[in-house]
């Protein structure tokens, strides 16, 4: 197979960066090594109590040791693509984009463009050609002059191919083959724009993602974490996001992606597992694979197999939904009194200041503590209408 022409020219940059790296890794981990210890000593010299010193060391340390891991990851694959972008009326610029950025700490220049930066979007989202970044103060405009990329394994380089739509796709092919497993993998090298759109879209509005079985969603999910993680760095940790599964078997399945993406600290829940945490003892004990294992288990008959069927099919419809909140619209009417709260003659609640209260100041409660949180709001108006 021919070379493509640029290979040793890359290949030289590669060697270069992965030699950065090498020292990088070494110089952060004789720096980690002293952070840990410095952990200890403190946590021993405060004998269990909070310290602001030990504080300090500990988020020192946390955010060394991310640096290392991600330094580990970066010198075996530094990176995957090269952008060459001219911003208008200035000169072309490449960046390097890998999927841990690295900077220099002499000159904060970075070595290595993370995959989840504004800059990154020339990769995912542009072809040769006009294009735009954003940044926190406006779009950056220009031209794309080149886009290749790269296939590195243990540091060194593989291939190159220059990007246009078929190479992209043979490109995918080839990245895609070679990561072949049961587990899941992180995909930030075959990001498609339509994904990329998802991962970074706005983080103040909801969002629900629809697809088959394999069609990417929890990858996705995943990656969304990060980049948020990594947008929001200043306000944002791991331990304010929590990941809600099925089953521990889902969990154990996405475990081996989560510290490669720098996500490990996320909080990871089944539904069952956070019910049980919220709830404690008064959470009603029910294995909920009982309906399963009952028809595996035993010979019932084929009426009682619809039943059972025709009900697990109920309680996951949007009609079992409508059900359950009309419910709770009731509840008022069975917790309130039916007229106005009255102290002798003189009424001191009016029925509709009552609702207001339940449903509009009482909301941020569950349902099931608002009638406690009613009768603590009741007595205080009682206690300042007898004085």
């Amino acid at each position: 197979m021919k070379r493509h022409p640029a290979f040793e020219l890359e290949k030289a940059h590669v060697d270069e960066t992965v030699g950065y790296l090498s020292d990088e890794l070494v110089r952060v981990g004789d720096l980690e090594k002293k952070q840990s210890e410095e952990v200890k000593r403190l946590s021993i010299q405060s004998g269990g109590r909070y310290t602001n010193e030990l504080f300090i060391a500990t988020e020192l340390h946390s955010m060394t040791a991310r640096t290392l891991n991600g330094l580990e990851h970066a010198v075996q694959t530094p990176y995957f693509t090269r952008v060459d972008f001219a911003p208008e009326r200035k000169k072309p610029e490449s960046f390097y984009i890998g999927k841990w950025g690295v900077l220099d700490p002499s000159t904060r220049e970075p070595v290595i463009v993370d995959w989840r930066s504004g800059v990154a979007n020339l990769y995912y989202t542009h072809q040769v050609g006009p294009a735009s970044y954003p940044t926190p103060v406006g779009d950056i405009k220009g031209e794309i002059t080149m886009k290749r990329l790269f296939l590195i394994e243990d540091g060194t380089l593989k291939s190159i191919t220059e990007a246009d739509i078929i190479s992209e796709g043979e490109y995918l092919n080839d990245v895609l083959s070679g990561h072949a497993d049961s587990r899941l993998k992180d995909i930030v090298t075959t990001i498609q724009a339509e994904q990329n759109a998802v991962i970074r879209s706005n983080a103040r509005r909801p969002m629900v993602v629809q697809g088959v079985a394999g069609a990417g969603k929890t990858t996705i999910a995943l990656h969304r974490i990060t980049w948020l993680l990594y947008t929001f760095k200043k306000t944002m940790s791991p331990r304010n996001l929590m990941i809600i599964a099925p089953s521990p078997l889902f969990l154990d399945y996405i475990s081996a992606v989560l510290p490669d993406l720098g996500v490990d600290d996320v909080i990871q829940e089944t539904f069952l597992g956070l019910a049980t945490r919220l709830c404690g003892k008064k959470l009603y004990r029910l294995d909920d694979a009982y309906a399963l294992i009952s028809l595996i288990d035993s010979e019932v008959d084929a009426d009682t197999k619809h039943e059972v069927e025709t009900t697990a099919q109920f309680k996951g419809s949007l009609d079992f939904k409508a059900c359950v909140d009309a419910y709770i619209k009731t509840l008022p009417d069975k917790l309130l009194p039916q007229d106005d709260l009255k102290l002798g003659p003189v009424t001191v609640l009016g029925r509709e200041e009552l609702l207001a209260i339940y449903e509009e100041e009482l909301s941020p409660f569950p349902l099931k503590q608002r009638p406690k949180e009613m009768k603590k709001r009741l007595k205080t108006v009682l206690s300042e209408s007898i004085e």
